[in-house]
Order: C-alpha cells, then sequence, then structure tokens
C-alpha cells in the first residue's frame, strides 16, 4: 500500500521513476539461461556453462556458404528451392558451335552458299556453364524455369550477366524437367562482351520461388 501512494505522489509530482537497468552482456560475465543468445553477427553471445558455471561466451555467426564471401566451391552441391546445383565447369569459344547448332542464334550469319558460320562483327563470344540438378521435390519439375530461377555470371565490375534463356545449343540446361529424385545435367549458355577479357570467378543463382523474397546463392567457377 505505501508503494502505492509513494508511486502516486512520484507521478503527482512530476518526479520520474527510474526503470529497473540490466547489466549489458559481455563475454565472460554472469548469464542465467542455458544456450540463451545476446546480439547478432559477430557481437553474438551465447550462454554457456564454463567450469560449471554459466556465462556468455563468443559465438559469432558463421558465414554460410554460398554467400558472396563463401562461395560454393565448383564440384560441391548446394541446395536452392526445391532442387541441389553442382557447377561441374565452363567452356569459352563456342562461337562455331553454337551458329552450327543454330543459324538463328544471336552473333552468327550466312555465307554465299548458305552454310551457318560466325557473324565477324559480333560484339560477344559465346560461353556456357555446365551445371547438374537433383530434384528435392515430390513432382516432377524444371531446375531453371523461366522468372524463378535465374543464372548469372559476376563481370569485374561487379555487375551481373544474365544468361541466354534463348539460345539453342547441345545440352541446354533450360530444356530439363526431372522427376523426383531424379538429376540431370546440361549448359548454361552465355553472351560475354568481348570487350570484357575477364570475370570474376563466380555464378549466381537468384531463386525467386517465393513471393516475398529472394535468394541469392554464390558459386564459385574455376577455370
Amino acid at each position: 500500500m505505501k508503494r502505492i501512494v509513494v508511486i502516486g505522489v512520484c507521478l503527482a509530482l512530476g518526479i520520474a521513476i527510474p526503470a529497473p537497468s540490466f547489466a549489458a552482456a559481455k563475454a565472460g560475465s554472469k548469464c542465467t539461461k542455458l544456450n540463451s543468445t545476446s546480439g547478432s553477427g559477430a557481437a553474438k553471445l551465447t550462454c554457456k556453462t564454463v567450469n560449471k558455471k554459466l556465462v556468455w561466451v563468443k559465438t559469432p555467426a558463421s558465414n554460410p556458404m554460398g554467400t558472396a564471401s563463401n562461395p560454393v566451391p565448383m564440384g560441391t552441391a548446394l541446395t536452392v528451392g526445391d532442387f541441389s546445383y553442382r557447377l561441374d565447369g565452363i567452356e569459352f569459344g563456342l562461337d562455331a558451335e553454337i551458329c552450327e547448332s543454330n543459324p538463328f542464334n544471336d552473333g552468327c550469319d550466312y555465307d554465299d552458299d548458305l552454310n551457318s558460320i560466325v557473324d565477324p562483327d559480333s560484339t560477344f563470344n559465346w560461353a556456357a556453364v555446365t551445371v547438374t540438378a537433383v530434384n528435392k521435390s515430390k513432382v516432377i519439375a524444371k531446375p531453371a524455369s523461366l522468372f524463378v530461377k535465374t543464372f548469372s555470371l559476376v563481370l569485374p565490375n561487379g555487375q551481373l550477366l544474365g544468361s541466354e534463356i534463348f539460345a539453342l545449343g547441345e545440352n541446354d540446361f533450360s530444356q530439363l524437367q526431372v522427376i523426383p529424385g531424379g538429376s540431370g545435367s546440361g549448359r548454361i549458355f552465355f553472351q560475354i562482351p568481348k570487350a570484357i577479357t575477364t570475370l570474376k570467378s563466380l555464378l549466381v543463382i537468384r531463386d525467386s520461388s517465393s513471393f516475398t523474397s529472394t535468394k541469392d546463392v554464390y558459386f564459385k567457377l574455376e577455370w
């Protein structure tokens, strides 16, 4: 009753009532609930048992595989949405093959005898990344569905170079359909401008299967 009266008097007089203070969690200080956490990222702390006492221990968040700073190594599979993906290799200088496969592809032309040839005035060269995908879903699906899963190389300035979804070449990854639990391999085609003499060794898979967010996963390329 006295406490209520005191609080009422303080409020009436406009006297601030100090809020209870809680000591900030610090590495090595006492904590009360096992496995509780405080902070995030590099400053994350976890309550653990050390010498039979509960204390805050530094447990910085790890850098997960698939980020730009920790890309998935070539030959290693990682699940993105309903498929796991593995990069198997990259090929450059596919201009002649692409034009022979379909003369209507960009960068192709005809000679005087109507044979398909590489357009000497083309401003780009063709390249392809070979990818293996495993269907983790319960239905037949495509690992490269248009506008749902997109694939990009990374240019030296950090900009993305998207794949050519309408290119017609052998083992076209965009044409794959895979049964549940099945796997398939194919090539993703890119037009690399001749002005570009080097690339960052990264391929980005953007998963837009969610209506609320997109997810970018980075894979490392080696050549």
